[in-house]
């Protein structure tokens, strides 16, 4: 995985999982379309609408996020309970990976429950990029504009995200890299896949940055 001197670290991801998500969305399979919030000031009332994840599988604990890094997940609505289900396993997924850089945990337990195949592999690096090159992972990202298609045992995700607000911090110099102007927003895109125990598992996960429908 590459790194750019102007854009953050996460958001620097292959396109193969966006082209498939999208391609999946476009074809209609159970797609569900959320309204594109206007405005960060939804920050704090989309957490009473966060999807819950089932209460029959045993799932790791992921500790909170301390308060200089947020993420905020918004605008999301799901029409079934399996869209709830893909839309919180997804949630965790990425709530894991962040917690692992934060905490500097290269084989995290958390991120191998919610992703396997590449998605686990590029979880993993992005990870071990962080830990080896002594940055983490500061500020508030904002996801909305979510969009979800299910066809049996698998799904795709694409979203938005604003990172104007991300902060890469090298522990030992200090130094800080953020994304600005049209970079700081991203569009991604997932594919999931549940297993036997009933999760959602993210299988491949991917970025385009600067993706001209996440612009404000």
């Amino acid at each position: 995985m590459t790194r750019s001197q102007s854009v953050p670290r996460r958001t620097l991801l292959t396109a193969s999982a966006l082209t498939a998500a999208t391609a999946l969305l476009l074809a209609g399979c159970g797609g569900h379309d959320d309204t594109k919030p206007q405005g960060s000031d939804q920050a704090a009332s989309t957490q009473a609408t966060t999807p819950s994840p089932s209460p029959t599988i045993a799932r790791p604990k992921i500790p909170p996020l301390p308060a200089d890094d947020q993420l905020s997940f918004e605008g999301r609505s799901a029409s079934n309970a399996t869209e709830r289900a893909i839309l919180s396993d997804h949630e965790q997924y990425i709530r894991a990976r962040e917690d692992a850089i934060l905490r500097r945990v290269k084989n995290s337990q958390a991120v191998s429950f919610y992703a396997k195949g590449q998605g686990l592999t590029d979880a993993t690096n992005l990870i071990n990029d962080y830990i080896q090159s002594g940055d983490t992972a500061k500020g508030l990202v904002r996801y909305f504009d979510w969009k979800t298609a299910d066809n049996g045992n698998s799904a795709s995700i694409t979203y938005c995200a604003d990172e104007s607000k991300v902060r890469d911090t090298n522990l030992k110099t200090g130094k800080v890299t953020t994304a600005s102007g049209k970079d700081a927003y991203v569009l991604y895109g997932a594919r999931l896949a549940k297993n036997s125990d009933g999760v959602w598992q993210t299988i491949s996960f991917s970025g385009k940055v600067g993706a001209a429908q996440c612009q404000p």
